[in-house]
């Protein structure tokens, strides 16, 4: 069976012309000059292994407009061995130098290898490359500065599309293929529909939609669209799916009064807040109770008022410390706990409360004071962004929400934190798909109020812009169109080629640097991941 690989033209504006991310081995130059290639992994779509193999051999994780060229299925020069490779063409998405050098990484037999990366003249490369690598660089030259064909006049292509009998339809990347599509409050049901009659593997999408907490959101449009087709192999049926929705409904139902029992109790100790995320999400973004999982009631206050907010808590019968899941009952929390968040959070401890109504078995509320951790190097108080807040009607009270700009800010912040801490990162939190998706939504529904000169002055105000480039970075890779062209190279300006893949700044004396692209470390179905210890991990 032909091997199946993929190539990727990146390219950006040159001084005359255009010009393409090339490479050559520093230590055996006798390979010649070659752009990002390598084969498919198994499970992986062919958009993710082009930005993986980017990543791996260049350093460059951030590419945009990422766009299917055409096919070849010349055999390897050497071996022979059947092979089909598709060709991509990409936009750089990060600000990179014209020339650097690279240590690969991966599991390939690159590992470890030097590169000398560097842009240069379309015309020139198209001479230059080896392995007919600049067969297809003719149809980048025609794009010449005017950008990509649109997206959508593009066919998706997958990895299942070359697999044959191997693997058959409904295979990993089919599935992924599946979620991405049905987490959206306004899928394309009808492109869905024809990946479901590809085959659809129900359980895998089952553990995919509950790791990535969009379960609900996937139930909800399964059933709108009729898509759902029963397996007598399967264990997940519809009702399985919508069990989740209707579940998250209730629960959110039950948040949402909850909620109005701690506005008037806060008004009552005149504690100004607002609230943060989950129900805020919920109501105003996905406009569906039920689609948007929450854990907690998330409020934002005042440094300064957080004695009286917990005191306020208290006396509606909350208390801090840990839960015995067994019997609900909240111990004191232990001294290096005590510490940890005192001196390593941007939060309280959260409090709880024990309930009768079994779809929320306690009630937990956090208290952010700041948006950020206190090692990070940004500081965003809680009362910038109580002071900008606007009123908004959640259930029976009115309350406060944080503007578009600082609301954005918050999704981007609190996303990165959990994508590069090891405390998250060891419990997988960096697989939520959710957050993701509610930052698409939040940019969708303000795109006609949210200022994004604001929002990027503002960002810098508080050190956040490496924030702000890392969440939107990776939204743009998930769904291509959502950042305005432009944005992300100037958001990444001065900062390393890796940054995208680094991890542990807060923990480690110098950020780790992932081994595979970010496509592929989300959709990872590994439960335990080798990755250092670090402080944050109390």
């Amino acid at each position: 069976m032909a091997r199946v690989r993929v190539a990727v033209y990146v390219t950006r504006p040159g001084t005359e012309s255009t010009d393409v991310l090339t490479f050559a081995h520093r230590d055996f130059p006798e390979a010649g000059i070659q752009v990002p290639a390598g084969g498919v992994e198994p499970g992986e779509n062919l958009e993710a292994a082009a930005i993986r193999e980017c990543a791996e051999e260049t350093g460059i994780t951030a590419i945009r407009d990422l766009t299917a060229l055409g096919v070849d299925q010349s055999p390897h020069p050497e071996t022979g061995q059947e092979r089909v490779t598709v060709f991509f063409h990409a936009h750089l998405g990060q600000p990179a130098p014209d020339h650097w050098q690279h240590t690969v990484g991966g599991t390939g037999t690159d590992d470890g290898m030097v590169f000398d990366c560097r842009f240069q003249p379309v015309e020139e490369a198209e001479s230059d490359l080896v392995d007919r690598q600049g067969e297809l660089l003719g149809a980048v030259r025609s794009l010449g500065r005017a950008g990509p064909a649109a997206p959508e006049a593009v066919p998706a292509v997958t990895a299942a599309t070359f697999r044959g009998e191997e693997g058959g339809a409904g295979g990993r990347a089919d599935t992924v293929d599946l979620l991405l599509t049905l987490v959206d409050t306004s899928p394309d049901l009808e492109r869905a529909a024809g990946l479901v009659r590809r085959g659809v593997d129900w359980d895998r999408l089952l553990a995919l939609a509950t790791r990535h907490r969009v379960l609900p959101l996937v139930a909800r449009n399964l059933d709108a669209g009729a898509l759902f087709v029963p397996s007598a192999y399967a264990y997940a049926t519809m009702d399985t799916y919508l069990a989740a929705y209707l579940y998250h409904r209730r629960r959110n139902e039950a948040l949402l009064d909850e909620l109005a029992v701690l506005a008037r109790e806060l008004d009552r100790a005149d504690v100004p807040f607002a609230v943060r995320k989950g129900l805020v999400l919920a109501t105003r973004y996905h406009r569906d109770l039920g689609v948007r999982p929450m854990m907690d009631l998330d409020l934002l206050v005042d440094a300064a008022d957080t004695a009286r907010t917990v005191g306020a808590l208290t006396d509606l019968g909350y208390s801090a410390g840990k839960v015995d899941d067994r019997s609900r009952v909240v111990h004191p929390l232990p001294r290096d706990e005590q510490l940890y968040w005192h001196l390593h959070t941007n939060a309280m401890p959260p409090m709880f409360r024990a309930t009768g109504d079994p779809a929320v078995r306690l009630y937990t509320v956090d208290i952010t004071r700041e948006l950020a951790l206190p090692s990070s190097g940004m500081r965003i108080p809680a009362a910038d962004v109580v002071g900008r807040a606007r009123p908004l009607p959640l259930g029976t009270v009115e309350v406060l929400a944080p503007s578009p700009e600082d609301l954005v800010l918050d999704l981007c912040v609190h996303t990165y934190k959990e994508s590069t801490t090891l405390r998250y990162l060891h419990r997988l939190k960096h697989q939520r798909l959710i957050q993701y998706a509610d930052l698409r939504e939040v940019l969708r529904v303000e795109k006609n109020v949210l200022d994004w000169e604001t929002l990027v002055k503002r960002a810098a105000g508080y050190g956040a812009v490496p924030a702000l480039y890392f969440t939107l970075a990776h939204l743009e890779s998930l769904w291509a169109g959502s950042v305005p062209p432009g944005l992300l190279p100037r958001l990444g300006a001065g900062l390393e080629p890796t940054f995208l893949d680094q991890y542990g700044a807060v923990d480690l004396p110098e950020p780790a640097v992932w081994d595979t692209g970010f496509l592929t470390r989300m959709f990872d179905d590994r439960v335990e991941l080798p990755l250092p210890k670090g402080p944050s991990l109390v």
